[in-house]
Protein backbone atom coordinates (compact mmCIF):
# COMPACT_ATOMS: atom_id res chain seq x y z
CA UNK A 1 0.00 0.00 0.00
CA UNK A 2 1.26 3.46 -0.90
CA UNK A 3 -1.46 5.63 0.61
CA UNK A 4 0.86 7.53 2.92
CA UNK A 5 3.86 8.18 0.65
CA UNK A 6 4.46 10.09 -2.56
CA UNK A 7 6.29 8.94 -5.71
CA UNK A 8 10.02 9.50 -5.99
CA UNK A 9 10.88 12.81 -7.62
CA UNK A 10 7.92 14.85 -6.35
CA UNK A 11 7.45 16.56 -3.01
CA UNK A 12 5.06 18.17 -0.55
CA UNK A 13 5.69 21.76 0.50
CA UNK A 14 4.79 22.28 4.16
CA UNK A 15 3.47 25.68 5.35
CA UNK A 16 6.80 27.43 5.94
CA UNK A 17 8.36 25.91 2.80
CA UNK A 18 5.31 26.87 0.77
CA UNK A 19 5.43 30.42 2.10
CA UNK A 20 9.09 30.76 1.13
CA UNK A 21 8.41 29.29 -2.32
CA UNK A 22 5.50 31.66 -2.96
CA UNK A 23 7.48 34.66 -1.69
CA UNK A 24 10.36 33.95 -4.08
CA UNK A 25 8.05 33.29 -7.02
CA UNK A 26 6.07 36.48 -6.48
CA UNK A 27 9.19 38.64 -6.07
CA UNK A 28 10.71 37.34 -9.30
CA UNK A 29 7.43 37.53 -11.24
CA UNK A 30 7.12 41.17 -10.12
CA UNK A 31 10.62 41.83 -11.45
CA UNK A 32 9.64 40.25 -14.79
CA UNK A 33 6.49 42.36 -14.94
CA UNK A 34 8.36 45.56 -14.05
CA UNK A 35 10.75 44.68 -16.91
CA UNK A 36 7.83 44.62 -19.39
CA UNK A 37 7.57 40.84 -19.63
CA UNK A 38 3.92 39.79 -19.75
CA UNK A 39 2.96 36.67 -17.86
CA UNK A 40 1.22 33.85 -19.71
CA UNK A 41 0.08 30.38 -18.68
CA UNK A 42 -0.02 27.27 -20.82
CA UNK A 43 -1.71 23.93 -20.02
CA UNK A 44 0.11 21.22 -18.15
CA UNK A 45 -1.29 18.76 -20.71
CA UNK A 46 -0.15 19.12 -24.34
CA UNK A 47 -0.23 16.91 -27.40
CA UNK A 48 2.95 14.87 -27.57
CA UNK A 49 3.65 16.28 -31.06
CA UNK A 50 4.56 19.63 -29.46
CA UNK A 51 7.64 18.04 -27.87
CA UNK A 52 8.46 14.90 -29.86
CA UNK A 53 9.51 16.25 -33.27
CA UNK A 54 11.84 18.87 -34.72
CA UNK A 55 14.36 21.09 -32.94
CA UNK A 56 14.81 20.25 -29.26
CA UNK A 57 12.66 17.10 -29.44
CA UNK A 58 12.44 15.07 -26.24
CA UNK A 59 12.91 11.31 -26.18
CA UNK A 60 9.55 9.64 -25.66
CA UNK A 61 11.03 7.70 -22.74
CA UNK A 62 11.72 10.96 -20.90
CA UNK A 63 8.10 12.17 -20.97
CA UNK A 64 5.05 11.32 -18.86
CA UNK A 65 2.56 10.04 -21.43
CA UNK A 66 -1.18 9.42 -21.35
CA UNK A 67 -4.07 9.49 -23.80
CA UNK A 68 -7.41 11.26 -24.07
CA UNK A 69 -10.78 9.59 -24.64
CA UNK A 70 -10.13 9.57 -28.39
CA UNK A 71 -6.77 7.82 -28.11
CA UNK A 72 -4.70 10.96 -28.83
CA UNK A 73 -1.29 10.87 -27.17
CA UNK A 74 -0.81 13.58 -24.56
CA UNK A 75 2.11 14.43 -22.27
CA UNK A 76 2.64 16.32 -19.08
CA UNK A 77 4.77 19.15 -20.46
CA UNK A 78 8.50 18.40 -20.04
CA UNK A 79 9.53 21.95 -21.01
CA UNK A 80 8.16 25.50 -20.85
CA UNK A 81 9.91 27.09 -23.84
CA UNK A 82 8.22 24.92 -26.47
CA UNK A 83 4.70 25.92 -25.37
CA UNK A 84 5.89 29.56 -25.44
CA UNK A 85 7.06 29.00 -29.02
CA UNK A 86 3.69 27.45 -29.88
CA UNK A 87 1.92 30.52 -28.48
CA UNK A 88 4.21 32.89 -30.40
CA UNK A 89 3.46 31.11 -33.66
CA UNK A 90 -0.31 30.85 -33.15
CA UNK A 91 -2.32 32.98 -30.73
CA UNK A 92 0.32 35.73 -30.51
CA UNK A 93 1.42 35.67 -34.15
CA UNK A 94 0.29 39.27 -34.79
CA UNK A 95 2.69 40.72 -32.19
CA UNK A 96 6.04 41.54 -33.74
CA UNK A 97 8.05 41.48 -30.50
CA UNK A 98 7.09 39.29 -27.55
CA UNK A 99 8.34 39.57 -24.00
CA UNK A 100 6.75 36.68 -22.13
CA UNK A 101 7.20 35.36 -18.59
CA UNK A 102 5.86 32.29 -16.83
CA UNK A 103 5.80 30.26 -13.66
CA UNK A 104 4.75 26.64 -13.95
CA UNK A 105 5.60 22.99 -13.39
CA UNK A 106 7.31 20.69 -15.86
CA UNK A 107 7.43 16.89 -15.68
CA UNK A 108 10.39 14.89 -16.90
CA UNK A 109 12.09 11.56 -16.24
CA UNK A 110 15.80 11.81 -15.47
CA UNK A 111 18.41 9.07 -15.46
CA UNK A 112 20.04 9.89 -12.14
CA UNK A 113 18.20 10.12 -8.85
CA UNK A 114 19.36 13.15 -6.86
CA UNK A 115 17.95 16.48 -5.74
CA UNK A 116 18.87 18.08 -9.06
CA UNK A 117 16.65 15.67 -10.93
CA UNK A 118 13.14 15.97 -9.54
CA UNK A 119 10.44 14.58 -11.80
CA UNK A 120 8.20 17.58 -11.10
CA UNK A 121 9.97 20.94 -11.24
CA UNK A 122 8.59 24.45 -10.85
CA UNK A 123 10.23 26.84 -13.30
CA UNK A 124 10.27 30.60 -13.60
CA UNK A 125 11.42 32.06 -16.89
CA UNK A 126 11.22 34.57 -19.69
CA UNK A 127 11.30 34.45 -23.48
CA UNK A 128 12.20 37.42 -25.70
CA UNK A 129 10.99 36.70 -29.23
CA UNK A 130 11.22 38.71 -32.43
CA UNK A 131 14.49 40.48 -31.59
CA UNK A 132 18.01 39.46 -32.56
CA UNK A 133 21.47 40.62 -31.59
CA UNK A 134 23.72 41.09 -28.59
CA UNK A 135 21.51 43.74 -26.99
CA UNK A 136 18.57 41.35 -26.63
CA UNK A 137 20.84 38.56 -25.39
CA UNK A 138 22.29 40.92 -22.77
CA UNK A 139 18.78 41.97 -21.75
CA UNK A 140 17.88 38.37 -20.96
CA UNK A 141 21.17 37.58 -19.20
CA UNK A 142 20.85 40.79 -17.18
CA UNK A 143 17.31 39.86 -16.17
CA UNK A 144 18.53 36.44 -15.04
CA UNK A 145 21.19 38.07 -12.85
CA UNK A 146 18.68 40.47 -11.34
CA UNK A 147 16.19 37.65 -10.72
CA UNK A 148 18.76 35.74 -8.66
CA UNK A 149 19.67 38.90 -6.76
CA UNK A 150 16.00 39.72 -6.16
CA UNK A 151 15.60 36.29 -4.58
CA UNK A 152 18.41 37.20 -2.18
CA UNK A 153 21.16 35.06 -3.68
CA UNK A 154 24.67 36.33 -3.02
CA UNK A 155 27.76 35.95 -5.21
CA UNK A 156 25.67 35.48 -8.33
CA UNK A 157 27.67 34.02 -11.21
CA UNK A 158 26.69 33.52 -14.83
CA UNK A 159 28.77 31.28 -17.09
CA UNK A 160 28.47 32.46 -20.69
CA UNK A 161 29.22 30.34 -23.76
CA UNK A 162 28.58 30.32 -27.50
CA UNK A 163 27.60 27.12 -29.31
CA UNK A 164 28.62 28.54 -32.68
CA UNK A 165 32.26 28.45 -31.58
CA UNK A 166 31.98 24.71 -31.02
CA UNK A 167 30.03 24.22 -34.26
CA UNK A 168 32.72 26.12 -36.16
CA UNK A 169 35.45 23.80 -34.89
CA UNK A 170 33.35 20.73 -35.72
CA UNK A 171 32.75 22.14 -39.20
CA UNK A 172 36.48 22.74 -39.60
CA UNK A 173 37.11 19.13 -38.60
CA UNK A 174 34.69 17.93 -41.31
CA UNK A 175 32.55 15.97 -38.86
CA UNK A 176 28.88 15.26 -39.43
CA UNK A 177 26.05 15.99 -37.00
CA UNK A 178 26.15 12.61 -35.28
CA UNK A 179 29.93 12.73 -34.82
CA UNK A 180 29.70 16.31 -33.54
CA UNK A 181 27.02 15.33 -31.04
CA UNK A 182 29.24 12.54 -29.67
CA UNK A 183 31.98 15.10 -29.04
CA UNK A 184 29.56 17.75 -27.71
CA UNK A 185 28.29 15.39 -25.03
CA UNK A 186 31.83 14.72 -23.81
CA UNK A 187 32.86 18.38 -23.96
CA UNK A 188 29.85 19.25 -21.80
CA UNK A 189 31.01 16.60 -19.31
CA UNK A 190 34.58 18.00 -19.56
CA UNK A 191 35.87 14.47 -20.17
CA UNK A 192 39.08 15.12 -22.15
CA UNK A 193 40.04 11.44 -22.36
CA UNK A 194 36.69 10.55 -23.94
CA UNK A 195 36.99 13.54 -26.31
CA UNK A 196 40.39 12.32 -27.44
CA UNK A 197 39.08 8.81 -28.07
CA UNK A 198 36.18 10.08 -30.22
CA UNK A 199 38.50 12.39 -32.20
CA UNK A 200 40.98 9.58 -32.84
CA UNK A 201 38.15 7.31 -33.94
CA UNK A 202 37.13 9.95 -36.51
CA UNK A 203 40.67 10.56 -37.75
CA UNK A 204 41.10 14.04 -36.24
CA UNK A 205 44.68 14.74 -35.22
CA UNK A 206 47.26 17.48 -34.90
CA UNK A 207 46.51 21.09 -34.00
CA UNK A 208 42.76 20.86 -34.57
CA UNK A 209 42.50 17.84 -32.29
CA UNK A 210 44.32 19.75 -29.54
CA UNK A 211 42.03 22.76 -29.95
CA UNK A 212 38.87 20.70 -29.55
CA UNK A 213 40.36 18.85 -26.58
CA UNK A 214 41.11 22.18 -24.90
CA UNK A 215 37.49 23.37 -25.07
CA UNK A 216 36.65 22.16 -21.53
CA UNK A 217 39.42 24.36 -20.08
CA UNK A 218 38.60 27.49 -22.07
CA UNK A 219 37.10 29.00 -18.96
CA UNK A 220 37.69 32.21 -17.06
CA UNK A 221 37.53 35.96 -17.59
CA UNK A 222 37.65 38.04 -20.74
CA UNK A 223 41.15 36.80 -21.46
CA UNK A 224 39.51 33.55 -22.63
CA UNK A 225 38.06 35.40 -25.61
CA UNK A 226 41.52 36.63 -26.61
CA UNK A 227 42.84 33.07 -26.40
CA UNK A 228 39.90 31.78 -28.44
CA UNK A 229 40.53 34.34 -31.21
CA UNK A 230 43.70 32.46 -32.12
CA UNK A 231 41.99 29.10 -32.34
CA UNK A 232 40.43 29.24 -35.76
CA UNK A 233 39.94 31.33 -38.91
CA UNK A 234 36.53 29.71 -39.34
CA UNK A 235 33.95 32.52 -39.80
CA UNK A 236 31.54 30.84 -37.38
CA UNK A 237 34.16 30.80 -34.64
CA UNK A 238 35.15 34.42 -35.23
CA UNK A 239 31.54 35.61 -35.28
CA UNK A 240 30.83 33.69 -32.05
CA UNK A 241 33.67 35.45 -30.22
CA UNK A 242 32.55 38.84 -31.52
CA UNK A 243 29.02 38.10 -30.32
CA UNK A 244 30.23 37.32 -26.79
CA UNK A 245 32.33 40.48 -26.73
CA UNK A 246 29.29 42.53 -27.75
CA UNK A 247 27.10 40.90 -25.08
CA UNK A 248 29.69 41.59 -22.38
CA UNK A 249 29.96 45.22 -23.53
CA UNK A 250 26.19 45.56 -23.09
CA UNK A 251 26.35 43.96 -19.63
CA UNK A 252 29.23 46.30 -18.77
CA UNK A 253 26.98 49.24 -19.55
CA UNK A 254 24.35 47.71 -17.23
CA UNK A 255 26.92 47.34 -14.43
CA UNK A 256 26.57 43.55 -14.44
CA UNK A 257 29.70 42.30 -16.21
CA UNK A 258 31.39 41.44 -12.90
CA UNK A 259 28.92 38.55 -12.56
CA UNK A 260 30.07 37.00 -15.85
CA UNK A 261 32.64 34.33 -16.61
CA UNK A 262 33.33 32.76 -20.01
CA UNK A 263 33.03 29.02 -20.64
CA UNK A 264 33.53 27.96 -24.26
CA UNK A 265 33.09 24.36 -23.15
CA UNK A 266 29.46 25.20 -22.32
CA UNK A 267 27.80 23.53 -25.30
CA UNK A 268 24.58 22.18 -23.81
CA UNK A 269 21.89 21.06 -26.26
CA UNK A 270 23.57 22.34 -29.41
CA UNK A 271 20.60 21.22 -31.54
CA UNK A 272 18.31 23.45 -29.48
CA UNK A 273 20.47 26.54 -29.08
CA UNK A 274 21.86 28.58 -31.97
CA UNK A 275 24.07 31.20 -30.34
CA UNK A 276 24.99 32.31 -26.86
CA UNK A 277 24.16 29.99 -23.97
CA UNK A 278 24.45 30.56 -20.24
CA UNK A 279 23.83 29.07 -16.85
CA UNK A 280 23.46 30.61 -13.41
CA UNK A 281 25.41 29.00 -10.61
CA UNK A 282 25.97 29.40 -6.88
CA UNK A 283 28.86 28.31 -4.68
CA UNK A 284 26.18 26.77 -2.45
CA UNK A 285 25.04 24.29 -5.07
CA UNK A 286 26.73 21.70 -7.29
CA UNK A 287 24.45 22.15 -10.30
CA UNK A 288 22.94 25.14 -12.17
CA UNK A 289 20.01 27.13 -10.84
CA UNK A 290 19.08 28.40 -14.28
CA UNK A 291 19.97 27.81 -17.92
CA UNK A 292 19.22 29.72 -21.08
CA UNK A 293 20.37 30.97 -24.45
CA UNK A 294 19.42 31.88 -27.99
CA UNK A 295 17.25 29.45 -29.97
CA UNK A 296 16.45 31.06 -33.33
CA UNK A 297 15.32 27.84 -35.06
CA UNK A 298 12.71 26.69 -32.56
CA UNK A 299 9.66 28.88 -33.17
CA UNK A 300 9.58 28.25 -36.91
CA UNK A 301 8.78 24.58 -36.41
CA UNK A 302 5.41 25.78 -35.10
CA UNK A 303 4.84 27.96 -38.16
CA UNK A 304 6.55 31.31 -37.50
CA UNK A 305 10.17 32.17 -38.23
CA UNK A 306 11.38 34.62 -35.56
CA UNK A 307 14.54 34.84 -33.44
CA UNK A 308 14.26 34.11 -29.73
CA UNK A 309 16.26 34.02 -26.52
CA UNK A 310 15.37 33.27 -22.91
CA UNK A 311 16.05 31.34 -19.72
CA UNK A 312 14.38 29.02 -17.22
CA UNK A 313 15.10 28.95 -13.50
CA UNK A 314 14.42 26.03 -11.18
CA UNK A 315 12.67 27.23 -8.03
CA UNK A 316 13.75 24.26 -5.89
CA UNK A 317 17.50 24.66 -6.60
CA UNK A 318 17.16 28.36 -5.80
CA UNK A 319 15.46 27.56 -2.49
CA UNK A 320 18.20 25.06 -1.60
CA UNK A 321 20.95 27.61 -2.37
CA UNK A 322 19.19 30.29 -0.31
CA UNK A 323 18.73 27.90 2.62
CA UNK A 324 22.41 26.94 2.58
CA UNK A 325 23.28 30.62 2.38
CA UNK A 326 21.09 31.31 5.41
CA UNK A 327 18.85 33.74 3.52
CA UNK A 328 15.78 31.73 2.60
CA UNK A 329 13.42 34.61 3.21
CA UNK A 330 14.63 36.56 0.13
CA UNK A 331 15.89 40.09 -0.18
CA UNK A 332 15.02 42.54 2.59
Amino acid sequence: MRKTIIPYGVQDYLPIECAHKNQIEQAILKLFGDSDYQRVETPILEYMDVFSTGVGAFDQESMFKLSDNKGQLLVLRPDMTMPMARLAATKLKDQEVLRLSYCGDIFHFFESEDSANLKQVTQLGVELMGVNGAKSDAEVVGLAINALKTAGLQNVQIELGQVEFFKGLIEEAGLNEEEGEAIRHRVEQKDTLAIEMVLQKNGISGVLKNKIMELPVLYGGREVLETARGYSDNPRCIKAIENLEAIIAELDAMGLADCISIDLGLVQSVHYYTGMVFKGISDKLGYPILTGGRYDDLVKQYGRDIPATGFAMGVKPLLIALERQGNLGGEE
